[in-house]
């Protein structure tokens, strides 16, 4: 019992020795109500750094097409920064669709997270159906799921916008509608080379300090 506290006190140690260097942030709870408008996807993106926890983006996008092709939306996105010594360990998106127009038939959403990483960016994209499938999104998701893919981990940084596709009951009509969501990013704490080597040179002083006592014993 006492080696198994001794070395639970280490790894509270090392978190600690991480949370010094890395700085943690408390997690993000951004509400476009009450925050701001998030930009347009494919325009300057706001920035906001991740925090140890759940960090929310709570917003709502909308997309509207008139019969002369005109149209009228609003796709967010968000660059997120993950500083040191921390790791995502989740994304997911909850969706809420309304349809505002009453003529709309079938509406795939569909989120992009670019990860950049040493210079280098991934790529992922998760389609949910959230109106029946138009044809481009056969993932029959009307509250949303996780962003498949959406990782690696290990990125410093990650760009996330999302897109739509529309269909009308009634092309000669207005078609389209809302959609309200909530972007959750879980994000844990790593110890640092730092706390790593805290863990280590712990756990040897502990071993030859137990063989010390039982040879005395």
């Amino acid at each position: 019992m006492y080696r198994f506290h001794s070395l639970r006190g280490l790894v509270g140690a090392a978190i600690l020795v991480s949370a010094s260097s890395g700085a943690l942030a408390v997690p993000v709870a951004y509400d476009e109500s009450t925050m701001g408008d998030l930009p347009v996807n494919g325009g300057p993106a706001t920035e906001l750094t991740l925090g140890i926890g759940a960090n929310t983006i709570t917003g709502q996008s909308h997309s509207f097409s008139q019969p002369d092709g005109s149209s009228d939306f609003d796709i967010d996105a968000v660059s997120l920064q993950l500083p040191p010594g921390m790791l995502v360990t989740g994304m997911h998106v909850d969706l809420h669709f309304t349809d505002t127009t009453a003529n709309t038939s079938g509406w795939d959403d569909e989120w992009y997270v670019t990860s950049f990483l040493n210079g280098s960016s991934t790529q992922a994209s998760t389609c949910f159906a959230v109106l029946n499938p138009t044809g481009s999104c056969s993932n029959s998701a009307p509250g949303g799921g996780p962003l498949v893919g959406a990782i690696p981990a290990s990125a410093t940084q990650y760009f996330i916008g999302e897109t739509s596709d529309i269909q009308a009951m009634n092309w000669s009509k207005a078609y389209g509608g809302t959609m309200s969501y909530v972007l959750t990013i879980d994000v844990t704490a790593v110890p640092e080379p730092a706390a790593w080597m805290l863990i280590v040179t712990g756990g040897v002083f502990l071993r030859l300090r137990r063989r010390a006592v039982s040879q005395t014993l």
